[in-house]
């Protein structure tokens, strides 16, 4: 399976990503240091400022595909409110490093893939939110 950016055949098509991959690769980058997933080691610090935005789990509405490439290599473009405080974010802008300049498109369609994995759809009234920190 391809995945379409342009909903057609023009455009360009990424290759489909490999989940057990996209996982190795989520650890490799030490994603686990600031982001959590059930079945993934934290590293992460559990103490005072410590940065923890957890992901996965159950949602209201479906993580689209682009939705989570612009995640990853444009981590600012939208932050939970939650998020706009220290040590999430300084100045509106998320503190998350620019893997758009890390990543191989490999690495980013494979992380996309796995993390795609981790959502599961659900009434709305079924979610559990986390606490605010």
């Amino acid at each position: 399976m391809m995945i379409s950016c342009a909903g057609e055949s023009k455009g360009f098509a990424l290759p489909e990503g490999d989940i057990e991959e996209g996982k190795k690769t989520f650890v490799i980058m030490s994603c686990n240091q600031c982001h959590s997933l059930p079945g993934v080691e934290w590293i992460g610090e559990s103490v005072g400022n410590a940065i923890h935005v957890p992901l996965g789990g159950k949602v209201g509405k479906v993580k689209s595909y682009e939705e989570l490439v612009t995640s990853i290599i444009n981590p600012s473009h939208k932050i939970h409110k939650r998020h706009l405080v220290e040590p999430f974010s300084t100045e509106g802008e998320s503190n998350m490093l620019k893997y758009n300049e890390i990543l191989k498109v490999e690495d980013l369609v494979n992380i996309v893939t796995f993390l795609q994995t981790e959502y599961k759809l659900t009434r709305l009234d079924d979610i559990h939110y986390y606490p605010k920190w």
